[in-house]
């Protein structure tokens, strides 16, 4: 039991860790005037790609030979992201907003 617990919480991890950044970004952020803009592009990128490949994943059959050759496409989108990902924070951090005069 409690290592299925454990294996849900990796597969989390390891499926959707570039999802991560942006929310947490924003909330290490929230008092300060940084904005979130690539890194907001780079989240909603990803999550509409895992969305379609979870599409993929529940409504095609036949398409693929095994079916989780979806979630290894899922796991690729998330090594791609992730370090896009973590550059959006960096090109975010370096330019904050600029105070209205």
């Amino acid at each position: 039991m409690m290592e299925a617990f454990f294996a849900s919480v990796l597969g989390i991890v390891v499926y959707f860790c570039g999802l991560f950044v942006w929310p947490a970004c924003a909330f290490f952020w929230r008092n300060n005037r940084r904005r979130t803009m690539a890194l907001r592009l780079v989240f909603f990128c990803q999550l509409l790609l895992d969305l379609v490949l979870a599409g993929f994943l529940i409504f095609s059959r036949g398409l693929m030979e095994h079916q989780y050759g979806w979630l290894f496409l899922m796991l690729v989108v998330n090594i791609i992201f992730t370090p896009a990902a973590l550059i959006g924070a960096v090109y975010d951090s370096a330019h904050p907003i600029k105070p209205a005069a």
